[in-house]
């Protein structure tokens, strides 16, 4: 079995010591400055920013004209056409006035060049509309701003969990030195005659135990390295690890209720305000339009020439009074989405608040495991330490003294996990108060 166990641990080491060259070192700074310069999710928002910048540009209709220029040849024997073609062309005599000319006219060639502008001048509908388009940008701006800051706080989080998982390699290949030191003892009392062959086995099996948590452990360290590179949307597939170990950070936090400046709350806010603006627009669609148009035109009997110009210019009151209640339900159906955002807001609030205080009591419920985590190690290790001396006496059993070195690890990782959970949850709090 010791046999067993030494190959088996010479090839784990084989195998870590081959991919040691992947290995890169690096900083929360750095993994964080990657996410928010290549992440994909953080692309495709700035991408819907672009998409409501463009319905932003597409309100601009409400104030600035529309204007269209053609050029159009038509060729036509028909009496009416035939001479008002020659009216625009300014080329009508007396004899075009005789019947027979009027009735069965010569084909007639034009060559029309139109410029035609139409100026918005009251619209209230539309105006409303721009203030929805430019309060939705603003929602989504602010949206994409929490998103950054979301990614960021992800990025963190998969961080400390590196973190831990090199320090639970740690605290494994220590235990397996420890065990291998009670291996030690245990074969000298063996060889005395206090022990059993029993207890050996024991410890070869608990050795075994702890070589397949390494393994784990460094498949952990793989997994998170894979999704760090998922984050930063890096194709290297490196594996990291973190240039600072896991430590504990005991910087005090004042306690502080909800922001009203966090940027998802502002985004809501914005998103109500856009809903609201929306609603109103579909209220002033009832009323009358005023518009004014106007259009120049080049006539000729040739193609491009335009020897003949005429202009037309006027404005247009335009009430349409009923749609078969269309507008109606519109107008109910906006009002309803307003009134529902409203309630989805109040509830988020609601739910930020609670969110709020359950970080800031995972705080302190990390902090008092933390201080029980010392106390517990402290008497662990004293206790591993009796059973030992213990062992070698043939006085206990080695079964005893290997239940006393997995508490002694199982105590350090929950310090650790501890660790994590209030490094966390500090960060956690800030990202809901945005300091």
């Amino acid at each position: 079995m010791k046999t067993k166990s030494f190959l088996f641990l010479a090839m784990t080491l084989l195998f870590s010591s081959a991919y040691a060259q992947q290995i890169e070192v690096i900083d929360l700074a750095t993994l964080q400055q990657r996410a928010r310069a290549s992440n994909r999710q953080m692309l495709a928002g700035e991408e819907d920013i672009k998409q409501a910048e463009g319905r932003v540009k597409q309100s601009d209709a409400a104030f600035l004209p529309n204007v269209s220029i053609s050029h159009t040849g038509i060729s036509t024997n028909n009496p009416l056409n035939a001479f008002g073609t020659k009216l625009n062309q300014a080329i009508v005599t007396p004899a075009d006035f005789n019947p027979d000319f009027l009735n069965n006219p010569n084909d007639i060639q034009d060559f029309t060049t139109r410029l035609e502008v139409q100026q918005p001048i009251l619209n209230l509908d539309a105006i409303y509309q721009r203030k929805a388009a430019q309060a939705q940008l603003l929602a989504v701006s602010y949206q994409q701003g929490r998103s950054v800051e979301y990614l960021m706080l992800q990025v963190e989080q998969t961080f400390l969990y590196l973190q831990l998982a090199y320090k639970s390699v740690e605290v494994l290949q220590t235990t397996r030195e420890s065990i291998l030191a009670t291996q030690t003892v245990a074969q000298n009392a063996f060889e005395e005659g206090l022990l059993q062959r029993a207890d050996l086995l024991e410890i070869e099996v608990k050795l075994l135990e702890v070589d397949n948590q390494l393994i784990q452990a460094k498949s952990k360290i793989n997994n998170l390295s894979d999704e760090l590179n998922v984050l930063a949307a890096d194709s290297t597939n490196n594996l990291y690890r973190p240039s600072e170990m896991l430590r504990l950070n005991l910087d005090d936090i004042s306690k502080s209720n909800l922001p009203e400046n966090r940027k998802d709350l502002m985004a809501q806010e914005a998103r109500l305000e856009a809903l609201s603006q929306q609603a109103k627009a579909d209220r002033m669609s009832i009323l009358p339009q005023l518009n004014a148009f106007g259009t120049y035109e080049l006539h000729d009997e040739r193609i491009f020439q335009g020897s003949v110009r005429t202009y037309m210019v006027g404005a247009s009151l335009q009430w349409n009074i009923f749609q078969g209640n269309r507008r109606v339900g519109k107008k109910m159906s906006s009002e309803a989405q307003y009134n529902e955002a409203l309630l989805t807001y109040s509830q988020y609030q609601e739910e930020s608040k609670a969110e709020l205080q359950k970080a800031f009591r995972s705080l302190d419920d990390a902090k008092n495991a933390i201080a029980l985590n010392e106390k517990a190690i402290s008497q662990a290790e004293e206790a591993l330490r009796v059973r030992r001396d213990r062992l070698a006496q043939g006085m206990e059993k080695s079964n005893d003294v290997l239940q006393t070195e997995a508490l002694v690890a199982q105590q350090q990782l929950s310090y650790y996990q501890n660790i994590v959970a209030y490094n966390f949850a500090k960060s956690y709090i800030k990202f809901l108060t945005q300091e």
